[in-house]
């Protein structure tokens, strides 16, 4: 079906695994800002995003992401979007945990397709876990030799039909 992607991404980094299955612990908080410039053929754009998240317990997590796009002497491909979502921790133990993650969403920036600007949803079913089987919190990075797996299957549709 199209519109529907699975992401599996394998890391041997220390530090903390953000987002992904992850729930946050009640009460705290992830923020970030990215700025990067890109070509597209072309075209040469500049791509900004704000992104936060917030435990609201520590089985509920929520997130809000923004997102513009500016192109160069193209002003007709720029595009904004904002996504909502909260993520629902499943099954967890030491080694590995499953979520739920369902959200809004509106623009074409989230996604990059070109005029897909109606409002829409997004669902996500995501597992990870350590990859060496040590135990670890994979919001504390006390063991800088576990890396991480996670393994997400999410889709998008938006009110006209347009898939993302």
């Amino acid at each position: 079906m199209r519109g529907w992607f699975v992401s599996c991404i394998l890391t041997g980094l220390s530090g903390p695994a953000l987002a992904g299955p992850w729930t946050l612990p009640d009460g705290a908080a992830y923020v970030r800002t990215s700025v990067a410039r890109e070509d597209v053929e072309t075209l040469r754009a500049w791509r900004g995003d704000a992104y936060g998240e917030y435990g609201l317990t520590d089985d509920w997590t929520a997130s809000l992401k923004i997102e513009s796009v500016l192109f160069e002497g193209a002003a007709d491909y720029n595009s904004d979007g904002i996504r909502a979502t909260l993520r629902r921790r499943g099954f967890r133990n030491d080694y590995f945990t499953t979520s739920l993650e369902v959200g809004v969403l509106a623009g074409a920036a989230i996604g990059g397709a070109q005029g897909c600007d109606s409002p829409g949803g997004e669902l996500r079913v995501g597992i990870g876990g350590s990859v060496d089987g040590t135990p670890v919190d994979p919001f504390i990075p006390a063991n800088s030799n576990t890396g991480f797996v996670l393994l997400e299957v999410a889709g998008r549709a938006h009110a006209d039909g347009c898939q993302t």
